[in-house]
């Protein structure tokens, strides 16, 4: 899952875990989806 990877990499902010998620191309929603996945 890659927003538990981003996690593993760096321990990013909430909202910084989201825009990177949305820079790889995930839409809103499903960054939305992986942060609340790995407790954000």
């Amino acid at each position: 899952m890659k927003a538990l990877d981003y996690l593993k990499i760096s321990p990013f902010s909430r909202d910084r875990h989201l825009k990177q998620l949305e820079f790889e191309g995930f839409t809103p929603s499903q960054a939305e989806y992986g942060a609340r996945a790995v407790g954000y």
